[in-house]
């Protein structure tokens, strides 16, 4: 027994010497080891930075760590749907990359996400990082003249026209180093050697001048003298890719150019009657602008000497209508909705096009104001009067002599027109601004009323405005 206990006591201070010196682990943290891992490792991505355009391969970087040490750095381009293994990380540096094809991915948005993984498991991912895929230039189309097979006639002081698209922006600002609008080159096929031509800017038109627009309508008037030339056109996109018409085959070499044949005209298209619809009080015209408060039409004939080839109309820069024509002369309709699926109330420009086949054009443009709101109207004096108090329930105001009736009246769009009635109270209500009536003198609005000229009894007054789009009020 007593040498049971002795062996008992020896392997109990063998024991807390082992503890004491620290030569294992604590047995009461079983599984931990003698540190307990609780930091997340951290990760970033340095470049590129978020919110640039991506084309061809690249290569994405950045850093990953850890207190302890790094299992994985993975990337995904899909929002995290899917990862990928980083090409290289470096445990020393921290550092990771990753290289990337683009051409695989289609034009637009790209979701990137980086996450790294500690030997604990545990792990850390990076917010969505967005990027725009652009591996393709904008896209540029010839509309005027036609060309066919790569050749065109136009007469002089014709337009070549046409469009530049691209869904991420087509670039149009001012000319600086190497960004440049929509140009074109044109050079006359006498031996004259393209690089020593400038490029031209037309005039540009995007349907979104405030921001980045999806697309841009260029024109410009050819001035040249009759003969055979060259034409080249380019443009370039936010992000800096470019295009050329004719497109490129081959990246490095230009192709050939489109040929243009300038001829003697006989003169432009015209456009001549035109008339607002369905009838001519539709649109009220006032002080030279037009005004509309309901449904609108409008009507003009194009005509051309020799052959129309067709008419456009835009709305606001937008075009609204287009028809190709073979005949000398076409009567044009265009039909407007006002409300609900319509217009809103606003202020718009039309612009009328006719262009004959040799690419001569006329242009007419007409605006209108769209108004569906009546003016304000409202008394807001009317003195001496008398009011008899003997019974509450009655309103009615006496007066005799001359009454001071002081009216205010106004419209976003101006006024045409303040009236005032002043009618048995057995008489029916006016109910059109043509109704009668008596127009005041210019603003303020104001009138003497003799009540001497009426017989005596009830009487109920009536102001009333209409604006120039023929929108009423009339109150009491």
């Amino acid at each position: 027994m007593s040498t049971a206990l002795s062996r008992n006591r020896i392997l109990g201070v063998a024991l807390l010497i082992l503890l004491a010196s620290g030569a294992c682990k604590n047995p009461f943290q079983s599984g931990l080891g003698d540190k307990v891992d609780l930091d997340r490792p951290v990760v970033s991505l340095d470049a590129p930075d978020p919110g640039e355009f991506l084309r061809g391969e690249v290569t994405f970087s950045g850093s990953a760590s850890d207190d302890t040490s790094v299992s994985a750095v993975r990337i995904s381009f899909n929002g995290g749907a899917s990862w990928t293994q980083v090409d290289s990380y470096n445990a020393a540096t921290t550092q990771w990359s990753h290289t990337l094809d683009t051409t695989a991915f289609p034009n637009g948005r790209l979701t990137v996400r980086v996450r790294v993984v500690d030997n604990a498991g545990k792990q850390t991912t990076t917010e969505d990082l967005l990027f725009t895929v652009d591996n393709e230039g904008p896209r540029i189309f010839v509309l005027v003249p036609a060309f066919a097979d790569g050749s065109a006639t136009v007469a002089i002081g014709g337009i070549l026209a046409g469009t530049v698209t691209d869904a991420e922006g087509v670039y149009f600002g001012e000319q600086d180093g190497a960004w440049y609008p929509p140009q074109i080159r044109i050079w006359p096929d006498d031996g004259t050697l393209e690089s020593d031509v400038d490029w031209i800017t037309p005039n540009l038109i995007p349907i979104d001048p405030e921001g980045t627009s999806p697309k841009v309508d260029f024109d410009y008037k050819l001035n040249e003298e009759v003969g055979s030339y060259f034409v080249r056109v380019r443009a370039q996109d936010i992000s800096g890719q470019e295009s050329v018409l004719p497109e490129r085959v081959d990246p490095l070499v230009d192709p050939p150019p489109l040929e243009l044949e300038i001829v003697p005209g006989f003169g432009p298209p015209s456009l001549s009657g035109f008339a607002f619809g369905p009838d001519p009080q539709t649109v009220v015209t006032v002080g030279g602008n037009n005004y509309a408060r309901t449904d609108f039409s409008f009507s003009v004939t194009a005509s051309d000497s020799q052959q129309l080839a067709g008419v456009s109309i835009t709305r606001n820069g937008e075009e609204v209508f287009s028809e190709d024509y073979s005949s000398d002369s076409e009567l044009v309709e265009y039909n407007q909705l006002v409300g609900g699926a319509g217009l809103d109330d606003g202020v718009y420009e039309y612009r009328i096009r006719a262009l004959n086949s040799l690419a001569l054009q006329t242009e007419i443009s007409r605006t209108v104001v769209v108004d569906t709101v009546a003016p304000e109207v409202e008394i807001t004096n009317l003195r001496p009067v008398v009011v008899d108090d003997s019974d509450s329930n009655n309103i009615l105001e006496l007066v005799n002599g001359t009454i001071r009736v002081n009216v205010a009246a106004g419209d976003e769009n101006g006024l045409n027109g303040v009236k005032w009635w002043l009618r048995p109270d057995t008489d029916p209500a006016p109910t059109d601004f043509t109704d009668g009536g008596t127009a005041f003198a210019a603003a303020p609005y104001a009138v003497d009323i003799d009540s001497n000229n009426y017989d005596d009894g009830e009487y109920v007054l009536y102001v009333g405005a209409r604006d120039r789009a023929g929108n009423q009020r009339i109150i009491s």
